[in-house]
């Protein structure tokens, strides 16, 4: 039920007053969220504290659809002052919607706003359990051009408070908060190839600095000289099997440099039936010589066997734990350390998952939220473009995965990416 003010007396002409003051103050603080640039959880986030301040609702969260459910990207309260950062960044992250299902669900499936003057009795909200107690309820979806890309909840804990002339106002902050998504998809695709190809060259330039040093020359004549000693009648059969080790040795080493220069060439996404375990173990080969330049690392695998395979561009998940594993390394420089990559299947969930763990320095907390942040690092001045975890947070988006990072300042830090089931059958073919 919606209330429709009567604006004859003064105490409405007040209230309507009030509503048309934050209404105006709410568009403004909106129209500002474009400049924090083209991150989507930093508009969501911006967006959400918006409608709490100004327009006084007790709660605000977003969902955005992603394949046939809903996640939640930011959500915010009056009560959120009494929690800690961590517990903000938390609250209800794993809360996943079925399209179709739930208030939320219908909403963004039919494109229609749904408004619960009292939503504890109301059987769309019954079987619902979220982290903040809800009475009145307004649901809108948010659009990309016409279709449905998402939802935004407000709440507040009295009988029916919504009226006609605050939901007008609503409709028209959630088309801007749709368009703001939108522009921000829009232009993260048409700078990500630039990011890609700069942070490319960046990884291939501190990996090869590590192993590839002038070693075209060098190179060939070791294998030049290790094929002459082996075709040498005069030498022992030790000195032949030592030759033989050199050039199987120096076999690897151009492999390697080989690796990375395809590694460093853009290209097209070729989606594949991709086994995890073998990426991961790729992307290891490709970093283990830089790794031994960064102090004693303790390598542990945790991988799952018979691990799902998922459809994949090989190339661009190399792309993400290569980095991965390279900055976990530099998190543990010089000392060393404890570096773990382990995968996991998740049926429950119909997921995979790969973690990189590290027993570094840690994260500070106050930075944790801006950690995928384009151009943003913790390492020292012209050791870091800070493009590398965005480029991998949208590669993962990309696959229609996520990525998570956890951490605390006394140490120890862990990457966790997961990635739906792939459409392939057991044959192997793609359907």
């Amino acid at each position: 039920m919606v209330k429709q003010i009567q604006p004859e007396t003064p105490e409405n002409l007040e209230k309507l007053h009030k509503q048309v003051i934050r209404g105006l103050s709410a568009f403004r603080r909106m129209g500002e969220i474009q400049t924090v640039g083209i991150d989507i959880e930093a508009i969501c986030n911006e967006a959400v504290q918006v409608f709490v301040d100004e327009l006084d609702f007790e709660n605000c969260s977003i969902l955005l659809k992603e394949r046939n459910e809903l996640r939640i990207k930011a959500a915010t309260g009056k009560r959120d002052q009494d929690l800690s950062e961590s517990e903000k960044r938390t609250l209800n992250r794993d809360l996943r919607i079925k399209v179709g299902e739930g208030v939320a669900g219908e909403v963004v499936q039919t494109g229609t706003p749904m408004i619960l003057s009292d939503a504890q009795t109301n059987p769309h909200f019954k079987s619902f359990s979220g982290a903040v107690e809800v009475r009145s309820l307004l649901c809108f979806p948010l659009f990309s051009k016409n279709d449905p890309i998402g939802v935004i909840n407000l709440s507040h804990p009295d009988i029916e408070e919504f009226t006609t002339n605050l939901t007008e106002v609503l409709t028209v902050l959630s088309r801007m908060v749709g368009h703001l998504i939108t522009i921000s998809r829009l232009n993260s695709d048409l700078i990500r190839e630039q990011f890609e190809r700069t942070e490319r060259l960046a990884s291939v330039g501190q990996i090869a600095a590590s192993v590839a040093h002038e070693v075209n020359n060098p190179l060939t004549n070791v294998l030049l000289r290790a094929q002459k000693i082996q075709l040498d009648s005069q030498v022992s059969d030790n000195t032949r099997k030592v030759a033989e080790q050199i050039e199987e040795a120096s076999e690897k080493i151009r492999r390697i440099v080989s690796r990375l220069l395809d590694f460093s060439r853009t290209s097209r996404s070729e989606r594949t039936s991709v086994d995890l375990n073998k990426v991961v173990e790729m992307s290891l080969n490709l970093t283990e010589p830089f790794l031994g330049d960064q102090g004693p690392i303790r390598l542990e695998r945790q991988f799952f066997p018979d691990l799902r395979p998922i459809t994949a561009d090989r190339r661009e998940l190399e792309q993400v734990f290569t980095n991965l594993i390279v900055n976990a390394a530099e998190a543990m420089a010089p000392q060393g350390g404890e570096l773990t990559l382990s995968t996991v299947d998740d049926p429950e969930r119909q997921e995979v998952l790969v973690r990189v763990k590290d027993t570094g320095a840690g994260i500070p907390e106050e930075h944790l939220s801006r950690i995928f942040d384009p151009f943003f690092t913790l390492r020292p001045e012209g050791k870091g473009t800070g493009l590398g975890l965005a480029i991998c947070r949208d590669l993962v988006r990309d696959h229609d995965g996520e990525i998570h990072v956890e951490s605390t300042h006394q140490g120890g830090t862990t990457f966790t990416v997961t990635f739906p089931y792939s459409s392939a059958d057991p044959s192997g073919e793609l359907k």
